[in-house]
């Protein structure tokens, strides 16, 4: 065989006849020859295969474009990041759309809490009685209580009839607006721990961590949003919601704030998964900020001291004083009264005449309730309570991201 790096022998291994010989050097001597290898190719090169299938392919094939301006920085980094959200996004979709049970019972869990409300609450609770309905109220439970007396014998008795809404209309708001941020909060506080390998190995490949927790506030957010329009839907069968609020019509005003406390507590859920190792401990996390919820925000319990100053930080009550300040639960307070008459027939004859609600002979005494939390029909009030919330929902998700980034591997 022929080595092909050896000179060509042509006494052995003869070249092609197109190929000229190296003139014999000055004075007789042998001419040399070059390397096999150099002999092919250059007869190849003059060969009519070449021109043919290699030379003339070469002359059209068009030239090859001058390569684009290259991206700056930034903006693949944008691209990156956006695309990045798409796909995340596209993912936690379709996770919770193939997991039926629990979208099921995600969809379902806000109108049963709006039924069980349903049983409590009474239809004019958000919106109070017309004048003669409350003085009708009144005055069938001043009668009531006559035809329950037994002690005829005692003229000292008074017999008392009491219309109060506020206190139920406080009760109702404050349901609402504790349902509303404690189903962000069981919404997102599994979403990082229950996935915190995969996002450890994803991590170490270029996932970027604001899209992640973005794309995880998105999808939860966009639940919140069926969620709030179900329960105020299902509340909506037998209370009345007021006509206007104080910025919009009082359904939508509602909505907005129930919304913007599902938010907050879809932030605060991501915080909670950041900062547990385990999705065992997520349950006692949960339950420590529904005691918060529920202690500071003045709907059951007063504020004093250093209490108020943590109300401050519970979403609880930003939500029911904006909730309150569509209802203007002041008006609604305004409106408490209690009429008192005399079982002796000579003291209701010296109570004489009686403002509206109360009838002739009975006396009237306001008995409003003492609030704990500030309410105020105002838009600078309701806007300065869903500034609040949409303030509370970024410093949540900043402090989820700022412990989350502290897990990464160095």
């Amino acid at each position: 065989y022929t080595r092909l790096t050896h000179p060509l022998d042509p006494v052995k291994n003869p070249p092609p006849a197109q190929w000229r010989p190296p003139a014999a050097p000055p004075g007789g001597a042998a001419p040399g020859y070059p390397p096999a290898a150099e002999v092919w190719a250059a007869c190849y090169h003059d060969s009519p295969q070449y021109k043919q299938f290699v030379a003339q392919r070469l002359q059209q094939t068009p030239a090859p474009a001058l390569p684009a301006v290259v991206q700056s920085k930034a903006a693949k980094q944008k691209d990156s990041a956006l695309r990045q959200f798409g796909v995340l996004t596209q993912r936690t979709v379709d996770l919770v759309r193939r997991d039926v049970v629990s979208l099921v019972t995600l969809l379902a869990v806000m109108p049963i809490i709006g039924l069980l409300l349903l049983v409590m609450a009474n239809r004019a609770d958000l919106t109070g009685l017309a004048p003669h309905a409350i003085a009708a109220e009144i005055q069938q439970e001043i009668d009531d209580a006559w035809l329950t007396e037994n002690n005829y014998a005692n003229d000292n008795d008074q017999f008392k009839g009491v219309y109060q809404v506020a206190g139920a209309t406080q009760t109702v708001l404050f349901m609402l607006a504790l349902a509303a941020g404690l189903l962000g909060v069981f919404a997102a506080s599994y979403e990082i721990v229950r996935e915190e390998a995969i996002y450890q190995r994803e991590r170490m490949v270029n996932l970027k961590l604001g899209p992640y927790l973005l794309s995880k506030i998105v999808v939860l957010a966009g639940f919140a949003l069926v969620q709030c329009l179900l329960l105020l839907w299902v509340v909506g069968r037998k209370i009345d919601f007021p006509a206007d609020g104080v910025l919009l019509p009082g359904w939508l005003e509602l909505y907005v704030t129930l919304f913007l406390a599902s938010l907050t507590g879809i932030t605060l859920g991501l915080l909670i998964s950041a900062l547990v190792r385990s999705q065992n401990t997520v349950i006692y996390l949960i339950l420590l900020v529904m005691f918060v919820q529920i202690l500071f925000a003045g709907a059951i319990f007063g504020l004093p001291g250093p209490a108020a100053a943590i109300s401050y930080l519970t979403p609880t009550r930003w939500t029911l004083e904006a909730l309150g300040d569509t209802v203007d639960i002041v008006r609604l307070n305004d409106l408490s009264v209690t009429c008192v008459e005399p079982e002796n027939e000579q003291q209701r004859q010296m109570m004489g005449e009686a403002d509206d609600p109360c009838e002739e002979g009975q006396q009237q005494l306001a008995t409003p309730l003492e609030f704990n939390v500030d309410y105020a029909r105002s838009a600078g009030h309701l806007l300065t309570r869903w500034l609040a919330l949409a303030l509370l929902a970024g410093a949540f998700g900043g402090l989820a991201a700022v412990v989350q980034k502290r897990k990464d591997v160095m």
